[in-house]
């Protein structure tokens, strides 16, 4: 028992120390300065589509590097999916991972801040950069329009958006940045008989404004993601509410803390995300493979410590089929509150793993499984459509939309568009990184330091297409799903734009964990690189 509590001991003081060099670290590293406008030889006239967090950040960079940029979004305000979601959602990464690298508010952005801290941050963003002027709001775009070159790589493009109900034609654009996101679809209601007649309601979690409508009621949710967790406990722990959760499967919830610490702390370092299974594996990764039983071992220990932090038992409805957590690496993952895993095991919320068959009359649905209960209303936690935003380009590319999304070299750009780029379509747990890097990505390749060729694209994009199709579950955002493996996304861009991926000293870089602050010289780094003057 002695020794036990000794190496526990030990273990919580190394992690002490490592945890208080990583703040050190940050906190006396200076902000290199880099110019404010950055004029490398070529400014572009540039159409933004979307002003939420990845539109706004794409604007932001565009700007700093002298490019003309227009900014539609089809809502009265910014902040896309945070301007528009349930009260009290938050945050499941912490919020010092949700800012960008060069603009933080840790009074702001703590802990998993609210949809409303959020906002209040991105305009402080949008302020501090002067982006508000650029934004046409309430401007939805319904079509791109190209106009060919005399190469495939020289087309231009008008953007089609719909105005106080007139569709109108903008300015002719050199280059447009699809920033409206893998959930900006119209929301998933699955059409079930008797829904017509159903005396209850029948919402969606985006389009629940208050939640009273919970108060003292048997509420059905339906979906296993984060806003169906989220309304769940919600109902359970302050709505007096009798909730019975519907889903398909079942699957690993990471729990907000796992025996005691932050799951970013377990997941989000390098010598976690070296054994998560990826398109792109760097030499580490690769001589890890290759040593029989160690990959799956690793995950084994990690899926033992979250199954000891929720105690779900092996015949509970909720537990995980996958044998491993890796393997639910996608966009739909979710994070939970202690609390919900204590309702799950006491009862409070009840779980069916099956599918609605029919609404009944007198406020009651039939489920696949046979089994009635109750319902005065069915809130669907069930996302978004299938497709993706990327409908608004020319009929002619079509056929680039797959039922899981679009595939993209580099979750950046298609080699089959000319002058169409994507950001936000890498979407992951520190998500402004990955806007961030993309948009430096673009930058250098617009101005010429990057080239890839053609074949390189579609071959690289080919693969990397039909890895995620045999090792990633289905999803409607499959083609953009970065989720977990954000150390190895991040890699592959800075790889190719010529900046170092170590980005802290020593066993630092390896065993803490990666955050926005790790990116906050990025800039100065492609300037030096680039020999800036």
């Amino acid at each position: 028992f002695y020794l036990r509590l000794k190496n526990k001991a030990m273990l919580l003081l190394s992690l002490f120390v490592l945890y208080l060099a990583y703040i050190l670290y940050h906190y006396t590293q200076p902000n290199r300065s880099v110019p404010k406008n950055i004029d490398l030889g070529k400014s572009l006239n540039i159409a933004v589509i979307g002003a939420g967090t990845s539109g706004l950040g794409a604007a932001k960079w565009f700007k700093q590097f002298n490019h003309k940029v227009t900014v539609y979004e089809k809502s009265p305000t910014f902040g896309g999916i945070w301007s528009n979601t349930y009260p009290g959602s938050s945050l499941q990464s912490y919020g010092d991972e949700y800012q960008y690298s060069d603009f933080t508010i840790d009074d702001l952005m703590k802990e998993h801040p609210k949809a409303e801290m959020i906002l209040e941050y991105l305009e402080a963003y949008a302020n501090r950069f002067d982006i508000m002027d650029n934004i046409v709001f309430d401007a939805a775009v319904v079509k791109l329009k190209e106009l060919k070159g005399e190469t495939v790589n020289d087309s231009k493009w008008i953007v089609q958006y719909e105005q106080k109900d007139e569709v109108v034609s903008s300015q002719v654009y050199d280059f447009v940045l699809i920033a409206n996101g893998q959930f900006s679809n119209k929301v998933n209601i699955p059409s079930i008989p008797g829904m017509d007649t159903f005396e209850g309601e029948i919402v969606h979690t985006r389009h629940i404004e208050d939640m009273s409508l919970l108060d003292d009621r048997n509420v059905v949710v339906v979906g296993l993601g984060k806003s169906a967790i989220d309304i769940a406990t919600f109902g359970a722990r302050d709505h007096n509410s009798n909730v019975h959760m519907v889903f398909r499967s079942s699957r690993w919830i990471i729990p907000m803390y796992i025996m005691g610490l932050h799951f970013r702390f377990l997941l989000f370092m390098k010598a976690t995300t070296d054994f998560v299974p990826s398109f792109y594996q760097n030499a580490r990764q690769k001589l890890l493979f290759k040593i029989p039983g160690l990959v799956n071992g690793f995950w084994t220990m990690i899926g033992f410590l979250i199954k000891k932090t929720t105690k779900i038992p092996s015949d509970h409805p909720l537990y995980p089929e996958a044998s491993y957590f890796y393997q639910e690496a996608r966009s739909a993952i979710a994070s939970a509150n202690l609390d919900f895993f204590e309702y799950i095991n006491d009862n409070t919320i009840k779980c069916e793993k099956s599918e609605i068959e029919e609404f009944l009359p007198e406020r009651r649905v039939l489920l696949k499984n046979g089994k009635i209960i109750d319902g005065d209303i069915v809130v669907f936690g069930t996302g978004v459509q299938n497709g993706s935003s990327a409908s608004i380009l020319p009929d002619e590319y079509n056929h680039l939309q797959e039922d899981d999304g679009i595939y993209l070299y580099r979750h950046l750009i298609h080699p089959e568009l000319s002058n169409i780029g994507f950001v936000g379509y890498n979407h992951s747990f520190i998500h402004m990184v990955g806007v961030e890097l993309g948009c430096l990505w673009h930058l250098s390749k617009i101005h010429g330091f990057i080239n890839p060729s053609h074949k390189e694209m579609m071959d690289s994009l080919q693969e990397e297409r039909l890895w995620k199709k045999e090792h990633n579950f289905f999803e409607p955002a499959r083609g953009n799903s970065v989720d977990i493996k954000f150390n190895h996304h991040h890699e592959q861009l800075l790889k190719d734009i010529g900046i170092s991926n170590t980005r802290k000293p020593l066993l630092l870089d390896y065993f803490m964990r990666y955050g926005s602050l790790d990116y906050k010289n990025v800039v100065h780094e492609f300037l030096k690189q680039i020999n800036y003057k």
